[in-house]
């Protein structure tokens, strides 16, 4: 089975390309964490998504910074009580202070896309683009 991810060279304004996972070029310096089953297809500039349904692999990695600690922390705190509602364990969620003034929230590729994924986990899943 291919599979596909996003990779960017360094340069600030570089745009984020998707190439299948065994083809990523040297020159890359950033790569999504999660994968892809199919090539997203987007249908115009907006990224309307034609496929909703692509079925992703990896953890999901959601990235909170503000120039206030305090307010990526409360983002943070947020999150989690969404994630929990929509029936992700949150014992299965992995929290990090970036060091700087952000968060990480990792959600494991097993609560989010695997066997132990919640129907809801998997509906927000389809949703995203």
């Amino acid at each position: 089975m291919q599979r596909f991810v996003y990779w960017k060279v360094e340069e600030r304004e570089s745009a984020w390309k998707i190439c299948k996972i065994d083809k990523v070029p040297n020159i890359a310096m950033f790569s999504t964490s999660m994968s892809f089953e199919t090539e997203p297809n987007y249908k115009d500039e907006n990224k309307d998504i034609l496929n909703l349904a692509v079925v992703r692999y990896g953890d999901l990695t959601l990235d909170f910074d503000s120039k206030d600690a305090e307010e990526s922390r409360i983002d943070t705190v947020n999150a989690l009580n969404k994630l929990v509602l929509l029936g992700l364990d949150s014992e299965s969620l992995r929290i990090y202070y970036s060091g700087q003034k952000g968060f990480h929230i990792v959600v494991p590729a097993e609560a989010w896309c695997g066997k132990w994924a919640s129907r809801p986990s998997l509906d927000l899943q389809r949703s995203m683009p």
